[in-house]
């Protein structure tokens, strides 16, 4: 089972073919070949989770690469109600994973 990262999710919500051409493999971008555009959103956004862990330092990051026990971990956290925030959580239904 291969996971689906949150820009082929978006990008296949967008467009279809593209969504596939980016999980087949078939459409390969090298972090060099991005626009600076490209590049300051992923700055960004890692920024910003960056701050929210601070802001929330409570909170539990599931830092896991590993699809199926990082949505194992997700669930677990989930299921504890002394848990309030959860970073990067990943969860897996029906064959579909989804992960932050």
């Amino acid at each position: 089972m291969r996971d689906v990262s949150k820009e082929v999710f978006l990008n296949a919500l967008l467009c279809p073919t593209l969504g596939w051409l980016m999980r087949s493999g078939e459409l390969k971008k090298k972090t060099a070949d991005l626009t600076l555009g490209e590049k300051f959103r992923i700055e960004e956004g890692i920024e910003i989770g960056k701050r929210a862990r601070r802001v929330f330092s409570d909170g539990h990051l599931i830092d896991d690469r590993r699809v199926v026990s990082a949505a194992e971990n997700t669930q677990k956290l989930v299921n504890d109600l002394d848990i309030s925030t959860i970073f990067e959580a990943t969860f897996m239904k029906d064959g579909l994973i989804t992960s932050g």
